[in-house]
């Protein structure tokens, strides 16, 4: 009994980490590229950002949901079909990509155009310049300037994904229970 019961918790938290990880570790990372690639807009997030968010903060939060306790009565359920339930399914990429990985991706999107408008540069001189971006159309900016402000620009991007990954800690945290059944900050399911 306790080894089922140990697959079980590991088969699930496995998927929570699945679930945690998709929508900054690539998704977030992947629609700046192509907003860059397609529209011209300055990269919204750096090489050196996009692996500080893998390396140091998905790793840390994935390794403590790695450890979560059971949430539920973990044999009370019924056995897994080997032929339907596989570590991913189209459900749980949807709900990781779509849901959360958009919600994430282009909530932090906004935060960096408006960090833009808010600078006095409007959101369509930021679309289809390419190399150009500062030169043409012109700003008022010198071209240090304009690159203190791409830099401040990614940061503002990287730590919104950073907020929200936190937030995204305790959605993916439980999948049967709610967040006051399996409270994660005191009780016994504290983590």
């Amino acid at each position: 009994v306790p080894s089922l019961e140990t697959g079980r918790l590991l088969a699930d938290n496995l998927k929570k980490v699945v679930m945690f990880l998709l929508p900054a570790g690539s998704w977030s990372e992947f629609w700046p590229i192509m907003f860059n690639m397609w529209l011209g807009v300055p990269l919204s997030l750096s090489a050196f950002l996009a692996t500080i968010l893998c390396v140091l903060n998905d790793v840390s939060i994935s390794l403590a949901l790695v450890m979560e306790k059971p949430e539920t009565e973990i044999l009370s359920r019924p056995p897994s079909n080997r032929k339907d339930d596989h570590l991913l399914n189209w459900r749980l990429l949807f709900h990781a990509y779509m849901l959360l990985g958009s919600l994430e991706c282009f909530t932090a999107f906004l935060c960096f155009c408006y960090y833009w408008i808010d600078n006095g540069i409007p959101f369509y001189s930021l679309l289809f310049t390419y190399e150009y971006f500062g030169i043409n159309p012109p700003t008022a900016h010198s071209p240090q300037k304009i690159l203190e402000m791409i830099n401040v620009s990614q940061s503002i991007y990287y730590c919104s994904l950073c907020v929200f990954q936190v937030f995204n800690y305790f959605a993916t945290r439980t999948r049967y229970a709610s967040i006051l059944q399996h409270n994660p900050f005191w009780g016994k399911n504290r983590n």
